[in-house]
């Protein structure tokens, strides 16, 4: 798709206007983030192997279009079945499980909450 000039897959990652595939797409899938509003699952966004920048920006992995969400809030490290969550700066909130975290390894099931948005993690 072709917005203002810019190429962007189906799920929304920037994309040079030459390549066909978007090679965020075709990197393994290793979890989800599984959004939820209300108490009801709104979105899932894919976590893929390797580095998943979360945030607004255009060139984050993992592109969460919500107020309370900055630019680059965190990063979410995926390597040999581990995961580690990073915050991108002192401003952005960050927390798991009910707790401030400027890094932390995540389990399945751990419940993250990113500005007033609140996701449950889930590994492959």
């Amino acid at each position: 798709m072709v917005l203002f000039g810019k190429k962007y897959c189906k799920k929304g990652h920037k994309m040079d206007p030459s390549w066909k595939i978007c090679p965020v797409c075709i990197t393994p899938l290793t979890g989800w983030l599984v959004h939820f509003e209300e108490g009801k699952v709104s979105q899932i966004y894919d976590v893929h192997l390797g580095k998943n920048l979360v945030g607004k920006g255009e060139e984050c992995e993992v592109r969460i279009l919500l107020d309370s969400i900055q630019r680059h809030h965190a990063l979410i490290m995926s390597k040999d079945g581990e995961y580690k969550l990073i915050a991108q700066s002192s401003e952005s909130l960050v927390m798991v499980n009910g707790n401030d975290i400027s890094s932390i390894n995540l389990i399945d099931g751990d419940m993250i909450t990113l500005g007033k948005s609140e996701f449950k993690f889930k590994s492959i």
